[in-house]
């Protein structure tokens, strides 16, 4: 299945992309730093914005995309939330224009705010904050415009980059 990885650069993307590349085509688009991957991963090229990269993608170009960007990570203003979101937005328009039928983000654990115990995936979180619900409204769009899609919520990461706490 030939895949658009975004976020290759990331602390999730990283390892994903060198784990899927060995069975699966990835695609992702250069990175500030360039291509840091061994294996033979296919870049597009960088543009200055986010939408001229998304805008260079063709029809039937791809099955899946797999998102696990979130800019300016471990920022998580309100105003960060805002420019992520409407990236997302912009994203997953663009995928359904492109007949992209296929959708894997990454939400948060931030989104079940400050329940605690055993939660279900459609119990409603308390005091989620900004960024918790900015994910919920984004988890809300991959619903409603994906035929197929997984949501991965990650629990305290640790890792370089992440939030001090």
């Amino acid at each position: 299945m030939r895949t658009l990885l975004l976020g290759s650069s990331g602390f999730i993307g990283k390892p994903l992309v060198e784990s899927l590349a060995n069975n699966t085509k990835i695609t992702i688009f250069e990175s500030r730093s360039g291509n840091h991957f061994d294996k033979n991963i296919e870049t597009l090229p960088k543009t200055s914005s986010f939408r001229e990269q998304l805008m260079q993608i063709r029809p039937k170009q791809f099955q899946r995309v797999i998102d696990c960007s979130w800019s300016g990570l471990p920022n998580l203003s309100n105003e960060n939330n805002k420019l992520n979101l409407e990236q997302k937005l912009f994203l997953i328009d663009r995928m359904r224009q492109l007949g992209i039928k296929s959708y894997v983000g990454f939400g948060s654990c931030l989104e079940f705010g400050s329940l605690t115990g055993e939660v279900n995936e459609e119990e409603k979180g308390k005091d989620v904050g900004n960024f918790g619900s900015t994910k919920l409204e984004l988890l809300d769009r991959v619903r409603s415009s994906f035929e197929h899609h997984i949501w991965f919520r990650p629990f305290y990461l640790v890792g370089s980059r992440q939030h001090e706490n």
